[in-house]
């Protein structure tokens, strides 16, 4: 008979004396700020691209480098931390992003916007890496939850506010690029205000830690994480090109994406605030089951609105909250040096979702159209239930989960 679950992360451990709510105000003040530069970003150069006559294939290359960025720069990142201190580290990040943004007009080559699509996934790969560290490891113990998930919630909140922007400040000449830079240059303000209450890396172990490994000692937790990838580009790419297939109009199947974004934005302090409470390896799991069972109804969904809105909304809520689970049970986990390698593993694992997604769906509905988006999405959620579930039945040590 296998050992009772155990609470996801064991015993809580001691709370650090001063936290400081400055410095997580300023961190969440800088995800904001990057996420609305970003959220301006994606459809800006796809639209660029588009217009001079690129393929979506080629398009989504270019998309794939940020990705790509995050995958082979990722794991490199803990060691730059602690060199730089996570001010520096999120400065340096601000700075070469801005700088990057404003090199796109000047070389308008496919060749040329490819590579710099990669110095600038680098550079938001270092503000997404630095100020999710910054939250979690400043986050108090018994309100982190609430804390992550407010986190995620303005994250969300900034990508879909960018493109709103992006609208106004028009597509044209340099302007939107300048506003872009602009943004990411304003993220620098709240770091300074709050550079010296920023969480230190304790001199651990931790540079003998590859952040990859933690796919193998935390699979339950890492792989929720590339769950949550695949699911949100997979099915932010190409959900309009299945709601075209299924017959609807190409701005009510541009609307669904919305519609999974909203879900996204709502979902997440509510999951944060649970995972103070519950156990958390059961709310990965009950986030699984629900990832499976949307993506196995969209079929019968097709031709419908309310029904297939409310499955999308909550779709991409707990689609999200694997995420926002994720980040919370990696703070209870570790800290310190250890904790910037684990949320270095976080972005490289989400990395790997979110370049394996658009491949495996659009794969998917080449072979069996339209509905390759709802097996393929559907076979990933029920590959990582099925591994939550045997670790769970195995009742293992909390850490190994």
């Amino acid at each position: 008979m296998s050992a009772p679950l155990p609470p996801l992360g064991g015993a809580p451990r001691p709370q650090a004396p001063g936290r400081q709510q400055r410095g997580l105000i300023a961190a969440i003040a800088c995800i904001a700020l990057f996420g609305v530069s970003q959220g301006m970003t994606h459809p800006l150069f796809a639209l660029k691209l588009e217009q001079a006559g690129w393929s979506s294939a080629m398009i989504g290359l270019n998309g794939a480098m940020v990705a790509v960025a995050a995958l082979t720069l990722g794991p490199l990142m803990p060691r730059l931390i602690r060199l730089l201190g996570l001010p520096g580290f999120l400065t340096a990040g601000a700075l070469l992003s801005s700088a990057t943004l404003l090199l796109f007009p000047l070389f308008e080559t496919y060749a040329a916007w490819l590579v710099l699509r990669y110095v600038q996934g680098a550079a938001a790969t270092m503000l997404f890496l630095g100020s999710e560290n910054w939250i979690v490891a400043d986050a108090d113990e018994s309100s982190r939850g609430r804390v992550v998930g407010l986190y995620a919630t303005v994250l969300s909140l900034g990508f879909a506010s960018g493109p709103l922007i992006l609208t106004g400040v028009g597509f044209e000449g340099w302007t939107p690029f300048v506003a872009c830079s602009a943004l990411g240059l304003v993220c620098i303000v709240p770091l300074l205000t709050a550079w010296a209450d920023a969480p230190n890396a304790e001199p651990d172990d931790v540079s003998d830690i590859a952040p990859l490994s933690f796919l193998r000692t935390d699979p339950t937790v890492l792989f929720a994480v590339v769950l949550f990838g695949a699911v949100e580009f997979g099915a932010m790419a190409l959900l309009p090109v299945w709601g075209v297939k299924t017959g609807m109009e190409r701005d009510a199947a541009t609307f669904l994406v919305s519609v999974l974004i909203l879900g996204n934005v709502v979902f997440q302090i509510p999951l944060g605030a649970l995972a103070d409470r519950w156990n958390r390896r059961a709310l990965l799991i009950f986030c699984a089951a629900v990832t499976l069972a949307m993506a196995a109804a969209l079929p019968a969904l097709a031709g419908t609105v309310w029904p297939l809105w409310a499955s999308l909304f909550i779709w991409g809520g707990l689609a999200a909250g694997l995420y926002t689970v994720a980040l919370i049970e990696l703070g209870a986990r570790y800290k310190g040096a250890r904790l910037v390698s684990a949320t270095a593993a976080v972005v490289s694992a989400y990395g790997i979702g979110a370049l394996a997604g658009p491949l495996m769906v659009g794969a998917a509905m080449d072979a069996v159209e339209p509905h390759g988006l709802s097996i393929s999405l559907g076979a990933m959620a029920a590959a990582y239930l099925g591994l939550a579930l045997w670790r769970a039945r195995r009742g293992g040590s909390a850490r190994g989960a």
